[in-house]
């Protein structure tokens, strides 16, 4: 691949990075992108259709890298414990943790939540009805913890760590 093209793309996801703690990346415009970026909206164009094209190509590969990084998901009946750490360290340590903050709150979308649960029962290959219901409010409900609270923070983590505990009982 073309190198300028290559360093457009960090460019514009760098931006957008920054934009997005402030601001729902889907109510962003092509111009911020561009000014914040400091390249013209037709090399934005020759990266992505649009805003929303960009989001769901961020969001996919938010939850390719999640699967990947914070699996695997067989430990997840006996210590959903350690995937939540997994899961606080992965968003510690990229920048797609901008698609749950507070500003982004609506941005990851039930399909790509719905891949994750899928994934995990999947993976631990438990089709009961009862551990589907409690994977699908754990993993809910950590998302909806992230977009609420600082996720950071030990005694928060703890809290989530010790309901995750008992919701997986």
């Amino acid at each position: 691949m073309d190198i300028r093209y290559e360093r457009t793309e960090e460019l514009i996801r760098n931006a957008v990075t920054e934009l997005g703690k402030k601001k729902d990346i889907r109510s962003l415009t092509v111009t911020e992108i561009a000014k914040k970026a400091r390249i013209s909206r037709i090399a934005f164009y020759d990266h992505y259709d649009n805003v929303d094209a960009l989001a769901d190509n961020l969001e996919d590969e938010m939850v390719e890298d999640f699967i990947a990084v914070c699996g695997p998901f067989s430990d997840f009946t006996v210590s959903p414990d350690r995937i939540i750490r997994r899961v606080v360290n992965y968003y510690k340590t990229t920048g797609s943790s901008i698609l749950v903050t507070p500003a982004n709150h609506s941005h990851l979308s039930q399909k790509s939540i719905d891949r994750i649960i899928h994934e995990i029962i999947e993976k631990t290959g438990n089709t009961d009805t009862r551990f589907e219901i409690r994977v699908t409010m754990l993993i809910t409900g950590i998302f909806g913890v992230f977009q609420r609270k600082d996720i950071t923070d030990e005694q928060i983590l703890k809290d989530l760590c010790a309901c995750a505990d008992q919701i997986m009982k």
